[in-house]
């Protein structure tokens, strides 16, 4: 459930933010254990086939562990490992350590501070085999080899991607970083064509940013390129879109400049793909991502001249709690709006460069320009806004003779061996960024997210030419990258633990991306080169109203899905290592249907109803919207927020002992308020038991239900038969009840999330009892209900914890959604406006539970719309939530007034919260 102080229980509903399913698998690829796997006669007839470049891989740091240790290789790896360079040219490495280590074990063969205590190197997420591909010959005879074998097979160029997509265990890979052709035009016809096209350059599969820049700069051309030197041109980078740092704005898109593709497809056969070869190939190569649709050995792009150019950069230092920090982005970014209007492009880079401290720097590009001092004259006014945010600030222009000037052509050097970072982007439209109040609302959402040291927050500047490519688009790009003015990408380095990798793409998927999607809900764009690693909705996210069409094109280019790549076309089909294939089934077949009534209908009803009776109430429901949502995942995920955080403890801790006591044959069924954190630890110890077990999660919402299918990996379980219910707490009770093959069965109800909590200890008591009639009286033995309580009746940890980050827009965002629900049309009057109401956190401590209301800020308000005829009364509060603590004597007394009793407690030290097993009483 989405909410701990909040009591959609008390209505009978439950509202799960997950779902989980088990999906019947059709089929798996080869694995080393199978009799499938290839001989070691047939492994050396493939490395005879590509002229002996096939390489079995073991991780780079394995030299440094016995039983391969020898120091002086381990030395040379450990300097030599820092180089991003270098690192590209390894079958055994990716960029940094967050994806090579395995996914649900941590197992890896780390260097760095990872090293210690570590006695053994493990392969982790690095493939077996590498293809070291030096032709498309030999990329050709190692993708006949994977398919006539069912191996699992994927790409790495430079292994930059933030996804993992460039590596997976137990697989073989085709390394492409050793085609390193160049070669340039003067005037490019595509195969096919009678016409030319302009200058281009014809790059092979392996060819690095830098390199070609350098190259290109020697023929006098620049390209739509990326920032960083070591990532690779026509992998990943082009085939997933190409956005720059600012030349978007001047030459659009990197995959608008893609001319031809050479391109090994999954049965082997080399083709070319362009406008006249292919063209549906061509479509899909412009977009649809790398390591879907075949493996390109090359791809001809359009250059541009190598023009001069000035650079005016501004910078400024400021606190990262201070408003001087938010004023700067807001002048940056109307730097950015009033400049892009005049066709010159620029970036944003923000850097946490310690505790409460965060450089930022803003450069503009004003290309084929000369001198100085136009440029100054241009800029003085913005300089001027800056000089009364940090008197400190810096300022200066420089001439650059060549655009080419500006891109680095060496790679990074890292500074240790715990590299490793995660990374997300998220777009903002030309209608918002470019409206009086866009430069301070993407400030503002910037300025929230909640940053420390070593994170990086940078923009890509598109609109411009991107948006003028529009009009004749045949690009497979998600078709709002037309009109998206910027892109902010964000970057977090990890903490370099099986612990730190975990809660980093958590945050990110729970807190941070939220909040960027919250800059503009209706405009969700992301972009797949660095996108969220766990985004549920890739499909519309990535591509939109184009996926349906790719999808269609993956399946006539790659009928049996032998390349499939993380959150790629096509891989809802598979689990999330791309291993063992899903039966392809629609959402609705896996979701069972148990509402008896539609609640949704009822809501306006109990709203009227609450602000009708004395004392006022609102519903819970309404605090659920998809705004609501987002600020709920930021508030329960706060520091402060001890419920949740103990709760994990406890699970992480003491899930073994929980599933001990359940029985063998039992449906689980989870009454909502899990969320995936505190499912999983169960459901592992559950399949690690190898009981037979049902698991169902119920929840209200269909749409989440379909988002979060992806959330489990499902590979994993085999014992734990997973499903999901559509429906109230009353209506899982009744097909608990009602159904043949689980009424006979033994039960077992999870009420995580101190739901209890949420209900006054009598009804609590009626609520626990109603549960219980579920259960045949043949298992009532056998049968249990384990729920989590909180004792804690401290009012300064519990107001701290319900009044952390998120829960005020949480309270507030109700108001809004129920203006949408008694709308009649456009003009109709709003019953709520938010900013007459603010939110009162309170402990009562004659019931000993907090109490959350909202209240009228200044005087009496009286509602609008069709409830005009309401008012409420300065100082009269509206309640929506309460939470129960509860000490020894009142837990017992609600237990026994339900007629159950607790045969098992599970807590750990320090921790106010505790799981308890309740059985009927036998008194």
């Amino acid at each position: 459930m989405h909410s701990q102080i909040f009591y959609p229980a008390a209505l009978g509903i439950a509202i799960s933010w997950l779902i989980f399913l088990n999906p019947q698998r059709s089929s798996c690829r080869c694995q080393p254990w199978d009799p499938c796997w290839p001989s070691d006669e047939e492994w050396q007839t493939l490395n005879s086939s590509i002229d002996f470049n096939l390489v079995k891989v073991v991780p780079t740091a394995s030299v440094c562990y016995e039983p391969n240790f020898d120091h002086a290789m381990c030395e040379e790896v450990i300097r030599m490992s820092k180089d991003s360079g270098w690192r590209a040219s390894q079958p055994g490495a990716l960029q940094d350590w967050v994806w090579e280590a395995e996914l649900n074990t941590g197992d890896a063969c780390p260097l760095g501070s990872q090293m210690h205590g570590r006695a053994k190197c493990h392969q982790g997420r690095i493939p077996l085999y590498s293809a070291m591909a030096r032709s498309t010959k030999d990329v050709q005879e190692t993708i006949i080899f994977a398919k006539n074998h069912d191996l699992r097979l994927i790409v790495k160029n430079t292994g930059h991607d933030l996804a993992g997509r460039s590596s997976s265990p137990n697989a073989l890979q085709i390394h492409t970083h050793g085609l390193q052709g160049i070669r340039f035009h003067k005037d490019f016809r595509p195969d096919g064509s009678a016409e030319t096209l302009g200058p281009a350059v014809t790059v092979e599969a392996g060819v690095m940013m830098g390199d070609l820049y350098a190259r290109s700069a020697q023929h006098g051309y620049i390209l739509v390129g990326g920032d960083c030197p070591t990532v690779g041109v026509a992998g990943g980078f082009l085939q997933g879109g190409g956005i720059s740092d600012f030349l978007s704005l001047h030459h659009g898109l990197a995959v608008d400049n893609a001319l031809e593709f050479e391109i090994v497809t999954a049965d082997g056969e080399l083709v070319v793909a362009n406008e006249h070869r292919n063209a549906d190939l061509f479509w899909a190569l412009r977009g649809g991502g790398g390591g879907t649709f075949g493996v390109v050995t090359q791809a001809t792009m359009r250059v541009f001249p190598d023009i001069n150019a000035v650079v005016a950069e501004l910078g400024v230092r400021t606190s990262q709690f201070g408003e001087d920090y938010f004023d700067s982005l807001v002048i940056f970014f109307t730097i950015l709006q009033e400049l892009n209007r005049e066709n010159i492009g620029g970036q944003l880079v923000t850097s946490v460069v310690a505790e409460n401290m965060i450089e930022t720097t803003l450069k503009m590009f004003f290309l084929d320009r000369r001198e100085t001092i136009p440029v100054d004259q241009r800029m003085q006014s913005f300089v001027d806004d800056m000089r009364q945010v940090d008197p400190s600030m810096t300022y200066q222009s420089t001439i650059l003779s060549k655009l080419s000037m500006n891109y680095r052509k060496t790679p990074d050097i890292h500074t240790d061996n715990d590299y490793g970072v995660i990374g997300t982007t998220v777009a903002i439209s030309n209608g918002l960024f470019n409206s009086s109040n866009g430069p301070r609302r993407v400030a503002e959402a910037l300025a929230q997210l909640g940053t420390r040291p070593g994170d990086l927050i940078f923009t890509s500047n598109l609109g411009g030419q991107v948006l003028k490519n529009g009009a004749n688009d045949d690009t497979s790009m998600h078709p709002s990258w037309r009109s998206a003015a910027q892109m902010i990408n964000f970057v977090r380095p990890v903490e370099p633990s099986p612990e730190g990798r975990a809660e980093a793409l958590h945050n990110l998927t729970d807190i941070h991306m939220p909040l960027l999607y919250a800059i503009e809900p209706e405009f969700r764009l992301s972009y797949r080169n660095v996108g969220d690693p766990s985004e549920k909705k890739f499909q519309e996210v990535y591509w939109g109203g184009n996926y349906d069409r790719l999808l269609q094109v993956k399946r006539r280019w790659d009928k049996g899905g032998l390349l499939i790549s993380k959150l790629g076309v096509g891989s809802e089909e598979w689990d999330s290592e791309g291993m063992c294939k899903i039966g392809y089934r629609s959402f609705r077949d896996w979701v069972t249907d148990i509402r008896r009534s539609k609640f949704e209908e009822s809501i306006t009803d109990q709203v009227t109803a609450g602000l009708s009776a004395t004392p006022k109430t609102l519903p819970a429901l309404l605090f659920y919207s998809g705004e609501g949502i987002r600020h709920w995942i930021q508030h329960s995920t706060a520091p402060e927020f001890y419920p949740r955080h103990e709760e994990l403890r406890i699970l992480r801790a003491r899930a073994t002992e929980m599933v001990a006591s359940i029985a063998d044959n039992s449906v689980v069924v989870d009454l909502g308020c899990a969320s995936l954190e505190k499912v999983l630890p169960l459901l592992e110890a559950l399949e690690e038991s190898k009981k037979n077990i049902s698991y169902y999660a119920l929840d209200l919402s269909f749409s989440e239900l379909q988002s979060t299918l992806q959330s489990l990996p499902l590979e994993k379980f085999k014992f734990v038969k997973l499903g999901a219910l559509h429906g109230t707490f009353e209506d899982g009770v009744q097909w608990l009840k009602d159904t043949p093959g689980v009424q006979d069965r033994p039960h077992c109800l999870l009420l995580f999330g101190l739901t209890v909590g949420n209900y006054s200890r009598p009804n609590a008591a009626k609520f626990l009892q109603s549960l219980t009639e579920s259960v045949s009286a043949a298992n009532l033995t056998q049968s249990s209900i384990i729920l989590s309580l909180d004792s804690c009746k401290m009012p300064t940890k519990v107001l701290r914890a319900y009044t952390s980050e998120g829960v005020v827009p949480f309270a507030l965002a109700s108001l809004d959604y129920g203006n949408n629900l008694f709308s009649t049309g456009k003009k109709a009057e709003k019953v709520f406006n938010r900013d007459e109401w603010y939110f009162l956190s309170e402990w009562n401590y004659v019931l000993g539970r907090h109490e959350a209301s909202l209240i009228p800020k200044d005087s009496d308000i009286r509602l609008g719309g069709p409830l005009n005829d309401i008012v409420v009364s300065k100082d009269e509060k509206i309640r929506f939530g309460c939470s129960y603590k509860y000490n020894p004597s009142e837990r017992r007394e609600v237990f026994k007034l339900a007629g159950l009793r607790d045969v098992n407690q599970w807590s750990v030290e320090d921790c106010d919260v505790a799981f308890y097993q309740l059985r009927v009483s036998s008194e």
